[in-house]
């Protein structure tokens, strides 16, 4: 799976989750952009990794009833965290009950903004990793 969708990592930066539960990942350099650049070497991008996912996935689990309360339940930074919580619920090992948590997200991603929207499809990829 790819890194995670931009809303997704402004929300656990914004949330302090970042500094708490990931770590950064190898540094993954592309080659074929030192080339373009003139032999200069190409930007780098650290893909966060869950480095505690049960405990991450404990702290979006009790975020998720504040961000319901105060920005609706269709805001994307519920979605966000749905989907955050998940993802982290898979990683700690509970395949079974990320693919219930995507479920119930894909329903109402899909009700609120569409099939098509780049977060409905980020879980429906999601929903199919978790359930093989």
């Amino acid at each position: 799976m790819g890194p995670p969708h931009r809303g997704v990592l402004a929300v656990l930066v914004e949330e302090g989750v970042v500094g708490a539960f990931f770590q950064e990942s190898a540094v993954v350099q592309d080659d074929d952009a030192v080339g373009r650049a003139g032999g200069l070497p190409a930007p780098r991008s650290a893909v966060p990794r869950p480095a505690r996912p049960a405990g991450a996935a404990e702290e979006f689990a009790a975020l998720l009833p504040d961000r319901k309360r105060v920005l609706g339940p269709t805001h994307p930074h519920t979605f966000a965290t749905r989907f955050s919580l998940a993802n982290l619920t898979g990683e700690a090992g509970d395949p079974g009950r990320a693919v219930m948590l995507l479920s119930a997200l894909l329903a109402d991603q899909t009700a609120a903004l569409g099939s098509n929207h780049p977060d409905t499809l980020g879980a429906r990829r999601a929903f199919a990793r978790w359930r093989g």
